[in-house]
């Protein structure tokens, strides 16, 4: 198994494994909702990728969450749910979280439904 947690069964399938991948690999998610006073506020989820099947699948569900669960909170704010255009500036910076790929993304997924 290389470092990144990919691997080639003796089949020659190849597989995943997302355990080993959580030291190396995260997703970045960002997450809009309630804080724990119930105040509306987003935040920027550094996501294992071992949680990252359960948590859209709670997500799909309308399930609450804890993010704290799935992985660090790399950023959050409260008081709205959208990141200001400085705010966005600044994940962008300090994360590497780019908001204009993630809107095409969202687009690419709902033309192909």
């Amino acid at each position: 198994m290389d470092e990144l947690g990919l691997a080639e069964l003796q089949s020659g399938e190849a597989y995943i494994d997302y355990e080993a991948m959580d030291e190396e690999v995260r997703f970045l998610q960002l997450c809009m909702g309630f804080d724990d006073n119930h105040e509306e506020c987003f935040a920027l989820l550094s996501l294992k990728p071992s949680q990252s099947d359960r948590y859209y699948e709670m997500l799909n569900q309308g399930l609450e969450i804890d993010l704290k669960d799935f992985g660090e909170i790399l950023y959050q704010e409260t008081g709205h749910s959208i990141p200001s255009t400085e705010t966005q500036e600044f994940l962008k910076t300090e994360f590497g979280f780019d908001f204009e790929l993630e809107g095409q993304m969202i687009q690419m997924i709902e033309n192909m439904q």
